[in-house]
């Protein structure tokens, strides 16, 4: 053979040989490497007590605030002068003098209810075909159990009449059934021995069919406000402005205070996570820890889980020996 083409030849087989050793050095796996250490971050927030009772606070936090914001709500519809005088019993997490705060929700859902009337007929709303229907049932459906009733009893065919010339208490028992639908109200008057169960839900169904029919009746046949129900629904809506924007002032500032809590808590246990860490961490002589939770390159997350030590359940161990509730108290 020609000496030049062994030369040559020679040199192709030590450069492949070269090349198969490089690749045999990049694609072998890593040594094991003893200073590096792994902790499951998902592992220690289930292991952990201190996150329970911190999540325990912020809910309490809310809690009473949702509470403070709700009675707040409920005198929505007082005067500007009496929902100052309500927030003075309200507005904290210990309701006060709660004879008067009664006095005065009550007074605000009287108003709330007369606002409302005042508004739909301000502003009627045409009734759907849908709702048209159901409100013709629902007065063919009263109607058509009057006359039961008149039958029932051998009454007249007026109606005031015929429920003063009875029975008081057959009157208002009637009068507490007949917006039931005619199946529903043969069986609430002509069932002996009603057990009280079935009574109760029968009425219940009556009163909200009721509410519903002058709901609708009154968008049916809107009466024009007179001069005196305009004056009156104008200071409603003035009041009611003012009042809505106190509570949501509120809000936000207990939005603003709950969501820096929450911060605050985070950070003090994400802290003190970091320093239990880094005691084990020194304890084990290790260089490096690394969270197995991370997103990392294959190759390098399989290294770690190789050659790392896994220092989960010694960091829970420790955060769990080390932690004091106070930890989570501001500091002043």
């Amino acid at each position: 053979m020609n000496i030049k083409y062994l030369g040559y030849t020679f040199i192709t087989i030590l450069l492949v040989l070269s090349m198969m050793a490089s690749f045999a050095q990049t694609t072998a796996p890593a040594a094991p490497v003893c200073n590096i250490g792994v902790v499951s971050l998902g592992q220690v927030g289930a292991g952990f007590s201190g996150y329970k009772l911190a999540s325990d606070r912020i809910s309490a936090y809310y809690k009473v605030r949702q509470e403070i914001t709700d009675n707040l709500r409920k005198g929505e519809f007082l005067t500007q002068s009496d929902y100052k005088e309500y927030i003075k019993y309200v507005g904290n997490s210990t309701v006060i003098n709660p004879a008067r705060v009664k006095e005065l929700q009550d007074k605000a859902e009287k108003q709330g209810k007369r606002y409302t009337e005042l508004k739909v007929r301000e502003t009627p709303t045409e009734l759907t075909a849908k709702e048209v229907d159901e409100f013709n049932s629902i007065d063919y459906d009263n109607a058509t159990n009057f006359k039961l009733f008149l039958d029932r009893f051998n009454s007249s065919g007026n109606r005031v009449t015929s429920l003063y010339g009875i029975n008081k208490d057959i009157a208002d028992y009637v009068a507490k059934g007949e917006f039931l639908s005619q199946k529903d109200f043969k069986e609430y008057l002509l069932t002996p021995n009603l057990p009280a169960e079935r009574l109760t839900e029968l009425q219940g169904i009556s009163a909200e069919r009721s509410k519903r029919y002058n709901e609708l009746h009154q968008r049916a046949y809107p009466v024009a406000l007179s001069t005196e129900d305009a004056a009156e629904y104008a200071i409603l809506i003035k009041d009611d402005a003012a009042n809505s924007q106190i509570i949501m002032e509120r809000f936000n500032k207990y939005k603003k205070e709950g969501q820096d809590e929450e911060k605050r808590l985070s950070k003090t246990i994400e802290d003190f996570q970091k320093a239990c860490i880094a005691k084990v961490t020194q304890k084990n002589n290790l260089v490096m820890v690394i969270s197995q939770d991370v997103v990392a390159n294959n190759s390098l997350q399989n290294v770690v889980l190789l050659g790392g030590v896994d220092i989960t359940k010694e960091v829970i161990d420790l955060m769990n020996k080390d932690f004091k509730p106070e930890l989570l108290d501001e500091k002043k």
